[in-house]
C-alpha cells in the first residue's frame, strides 16, 4: 500500500512542512508581543505547539517508514516507538481542539469563571489525558504479537481506545458551536443589521477548522481501494490533514487583527528607527568631512579624537 500511494506520501509531506513553517512564525509572534498573553492566546500557543509535534513527527514517520530501505521488515524498536509517538501527537492535537472549544464556550456562557483555572483543566486535558490514553494503547498492543510487525503500521482495533474519545470530543464541539450559534442570534436579535450578520456568520465558520470539525467529513474511508472514490479520498485526507497547521496558523495568527496592528506598527517603528539613524549617520559624515577639510586646509592637529582625520 505505502509503494502504491507514494504519491499521497509526498503530499502529506510537503503539506506538513508548509504548516510547521507557519507555526512556528506563529508563535514566534505570539511569544514576541507581551500584548497579545491572554487566555485565548495561550490556549492557542498549546495547539498550535501541537500542531507542530503532530507535524514534526509525521514528517520522521512518513520519511523514514516509506522511504527507507527494510525498515518495515525489520521492524526495529525505535519505529514502534516512533508510531507510539506520532499517536500520542495526533491525540493531544484534537485534545486541544477540543479544549479550544472548551475554552470559548466557557467564556461565552460563564463569564466570571477565573481564567487561571480554564487553563489548568485545559493543560490537563491537552497533555496528559492523550498521555494516559497512548500509554494504555501501547502497553495492550506490545502485548499483542501479530499486532506488533512492520512498525506497527497496520490498522489495530486497539487504536480505538484513542480515537474514540477523540471522535467523541468533536461531537462535544459540535454543541459548542451549535450553541455559540444560538448565543450570536439571540444578540443579533438586539442589534440585526446586516454587517452584524455577516460577522456572526463568518465568526461561527472560522471556528470549523480550528475545532477541526471538517474531519468528521472523512471518518469512513471507502473500502474499495482500487476505486476513484478511494483515490479522492486519499489525495482529500492528506491535503486536509497536512494543511491544518496551516489553515489554522493563516487565520488565528496573520489574519488576526490584533496580530496585524501590532506587526504594522512594529514595521513603522523600525523604519522610523532606520531613517532616523541613516540621517544621523549621514549628519555624522557630512560634519566629520567638513572638519576634516578646514583641518587639512588650516594644517592644524585634529580636536576631535572621534572625528576621521
Amino acid at each position: 500500500d505505502i509503494e502504491k500511494n507514494f504519491a499521497h506520501v509526498y503530499v502529506s509531506v510537503v503539506g506538513f512542512c508548509v504548516s510547521l513553517i507557519l507555526l512556528i512564525c506563529s508563535l514566534v509572534i505570539f511569544f514576541k508581543f507581551r500584548q497579545l498573553r491572554c487566555d485565548r492566546i495561550t490556549v492557542h500557543k498549546n495547539l498550535f505547539v501541537s500542531y507542530i509535534i503532530t507535524a514534526f513527527c509525521f514528517v520522521i514517520y512518513l520519511s523514514v517508514v516509506s522511504f527507507g530501505d527494510g525498515v518495515l521488515m525489520e521492524n526495529p524498536v525505535w519505529c514502534q516507538v516512533l508510531h507510539v509517538i506520532t499517536q500520542y501527537a495526533v491525540v493531544s492535537n484534537f485534545s486541544w481542539m477540543f479544549c479550544e472549544g472548551l475554552c470559548l464556550h466557557t467564556l461565552m456562557m460563564h463569564t466570571f469563571i477565573s481564567g487561571n483555572s480554564l487553563i489548568i483543566v485545559c493543560l490537563i486535558i491537552g497533555w496528559c489525558v492523550p498521555l494516559v490514553l497512548t500509554g494504555i494503547y501501547a502497553g495492550l498492543r506490545a502485548t499483542l504479537t501479530d499486532n506488533t510487525k512492520f512498525c506497527w503500521l497496520s490498522e489495530s482495533s486497539l487504536q480505538w481506545i484513542m480515537f474514540a474519545p477523540v471522535v467523541f470530543s468533536m461531537l462535544i464541539n459540535i454543541i459548542f458551536v451549535i450553541n455559540i450559534m444560538r448565543l450570536l442570534v439571540t444578540k443579533l436579535k438586539q442589534m440585526p443589521e446586516a454587517a452584524q450578520t455577516r460577522k456572526a456568520v463568518r465568526a461561527t465558520g472560522i471556528l470549523i477548522p480550528l475545532l477541526g470539525l471538517q474531519f468528521l467529513v472523512f471518518i469512513k474511508r471507502p473500502n474499495d481501494k482500487d476505486s476513484t472514490l478511494y483515490d479522492v479520498y486519499t489525495y482529500a485526507v492528506a491535503i486536509v490533514v497536512s494543511l491544518q497547521g496551516s489553515f489554522v496558523s493563516v487565520i488565528y495568527c496573520f489574519c488576526n487583527h490584533e496580530v496585524v496592528t501590532l506587526l504594522k506598527r512594529r514595521w513603522h517603528q523600525h523604519r522610523a528607527m532606520f531613517r532616523g539613524k541613516h540621517a544621523r549617520t549621514q549628519s555624522s559624515t557630512n560634519s566629520s568631512t567638513t572638519y576634516t577639510f578646514i583641518d587639512f586646509v588650516s594644517n592644524q592637529p585634529c580636536l576631535d579624537k572621534t572625528s576621521r582625520c
